[in-house]
């Protein structure tokens, strides 16, 4: 849990109004100050195992106590390491404690860590990233594949995990990938002699040879996906596909946020359920929808994935 302390310490320079610790391992210190020459003593953050020096400064806008066009705000930005706790934390300035968190503060990697401390210009190439295969079940797609029985199909299998679920679960599942060096090194042994690696375009698999297929985050990363559809239609009569839900972004625009996951740069289509039931409607008769990953964001409740079970009655 993100934690704000107001202090309200007065310094030479101005006023430090609040510390603010967030658990991705970003302290930021919030402060005011009239002076328009650079602030020389700043404070100094510490933890049990010693100083944490200063990521950043910077000014804001702060209209509650600054004349018009002068930027009096301050913040000054430590990033803590993230994939670690911190015990005893501890704000100095001019060798007083100003601020104290006893204890210890759990602290969580985030995604795209490095860019909260990288020196580099990023190209496109190394922020809008894909990462390698899940080796785990989501516990939302663990409750979607509940229904699944007899003979299945998890195409984009990836690492196997689902296949793995499902087989533990007492489903005749397999799986089928495309053969590149990433899934070769990531498919789980134990399900490797269930899983078809192929070059894409048609499946390699007789017409109704399962009772159902799984597509889970899949078909946003096919150029080609209405064959990619035509081709599972093909093989089952029954199917789970999920999506990014593309509706995310103009839900969250007023609060300047887009999912991080809509930024992975191997995404080519971007559906909403309106899409996606037109999309499925060409194979299938009977589409239902869920929706899975539910968050909120100032109030606003989105969701990461649109789910379809569907069904064809031919």
């Amino acid at each position: 849990m993100n934690v704000s302390e107001l202090i309200g310490e007065h310094v030479d320079w101005g006023v430090i109004d609040c510390i603010h610790v967030d658990t991705c391992g970003v302290v930021r210190v919030e402060a005011w100050s009239l002076h328009q020459s650079e602030l020389i003593e700043l404070p100094q953050l510490h933890d049990a195992t010693g100083e944490i020096p200063m990521n950043a400064l910077w000014r804001v806008f702060r209209r509650d106590v600054g004349p018009r066009g002068f930027p009096a705000g301050v913040v000054i930005q430590f990033v803590a390491k993230q994939d670690r706790s911190c015990r005893d934390l501890r704000m100095t300035f001019q060798g007083r404690t100003i601020w104290h968190a006893s204890g210890v503060i759990e602290f969580q990697l985030p995604n795209y860590a490095p860019l909260l401390v990288t020196p580099e210009v990023r190209t496109r190439g190394g922020i809008y990233g894909c990462g390698p295969p899940v080796t785990r079940v989501d516990p939302e797609i663990d409750q979607l594949t509940a229904i699944v029985e007899g003979r299945c199909l998890d195409f984009g299998c990836g690492s196997g995990a689902l296949v793995a679920h499902l087989r533990q679960n007492g489903v005749d599942a397999h799986g089928i990938e495309i053969d590149r060096g990433a899934i070769r090194a990531a498919t789980l042994p134990e399900v490797a002699p269930f899983i078809t690696l192929y070059e894409g375009g048609n499946l390699p698999f007789e017409d109704g040879a399962f009772d159902w297929a799984v597509a889970v985050e899949v078909l946003e990363h096919i150029p080609r996906f209405r064959e990619a559809l035509s081709e599972v239609a093909r093989i089952c009569r029954k199917c789970l596909i999920t999506v990014p839900d593309m509706s995310s972004i103009p839900l969250l625009f007023r609060h300047r946020v887009v999912p991080w996951h809509l930024l992975e740069s191997t995404h080519v289509n971007f559906f909403t359920q309106q899409s996606l039931q037109a999309e499925l409607a060409l194979w299938f008769d009977d589409i239902r929808f869920v929706r899975l990953g539910r968050f909120t964001v100032n109030a606003s409740d989105v969701f990461t994935s649109i789910g379809a079970v569907c069904a064809s009655r031919s």
